[in-house]
């Protein structure tokens, strides 16, 4: 249930505040960061399943082409899960750094899958003018939902469904 409201609440801020009031011309991918942050938390399974289900949604609400988050985002959830349990989950560094690396990789095979762009971007200027951005932005709210969701999930003592 707290799952499910915590993503209620992140298609309602992406579709809202993020879409319509952008910093410096940027807007923070929140499906992509929950995700993360799930799979690391939770694990394969989960990761995988939110990627599809968040993916699913941003391809409905955001896409163009259709699919291509739903996939993009269910690989790289289920791969980020696999490092659940190998690394200490109240490491201050390890939501942000993960949330950096894989938001550039996410924003490239973005780019990789969508034939329209392959051929007509300049991957320079795209890079330091949107991927680089985006993926500080994102790893700075990660930072903030990764301690919002630890506290709700973990001090818990049992992770919610």
């Amino acid at each position: 249930m707290i799952l499910f409201l915590i993503t209620v609440c992140s298609i309602i801020l992406q579709l809202t505040v993020f879409s319509y009031y952008p910093i410096y011309g940027v807007k923070p991918d929140l499906f992509l960061i929950l995700v993360i942050n799930i799979a690391l938390l939770s694990g394969p399974k989960k990761g995988l399943g939110m990627g599809f289900c968040l993916g699913m949604l941003q391809d409905l609400f955001l896409g163009g082409m259709f699919g291509v988050y739903t996939i993009i985002k269910s690989v790289l959830g289920g791969l980020i899960g696999f490092s659940e349990g190998h690394f200490y989950k109240k490491s201050i560094l390890i939501s942000p750094l993960t949330i950096f690396v894989f938001t550039l990789l996410h924003e490239f095979l973005i780019v990789l899958l969508s034939e329209e762009l392959i051929f007509t971007v300049d991957y320079l200027k795209m890079f330091k003018s949107i991927i680089l951005p985006t993926a500080i932005y994102n790893s700075i709210l990660g930072l903030i939902l990764y301690f919002i969701i630890y506290i709700i999930f973990i001090n818990r003592g049992k992770i919610y469904e």
